[in-house]
């Protein structure tokens, strides 16, 4: 099972796609980065965790 969320980043004012995976889904993973009227999206590449 996933949880998909699409979070406001308010350090870096822009929003994120992030998955957390169960069992285990403490940590999310940020799939995807966007700019929060839709000017760009950035798909896929992203290591980082939340």
């Amino acid at each position: 099972m996933a949880w998909v969320a699409l979070e406001a980043n308010r350090v870096l004012h822009i929003h994120e796609m992030v998955v957390r995976y169960w069992p285990g889904g403490e940590q999310g993973v940020v799939v995807t980065r966007a700019h929060p009227h839709g000017a760009w999206v950035g798909w896929g590449g992203s290591e980082r965790t939340i």
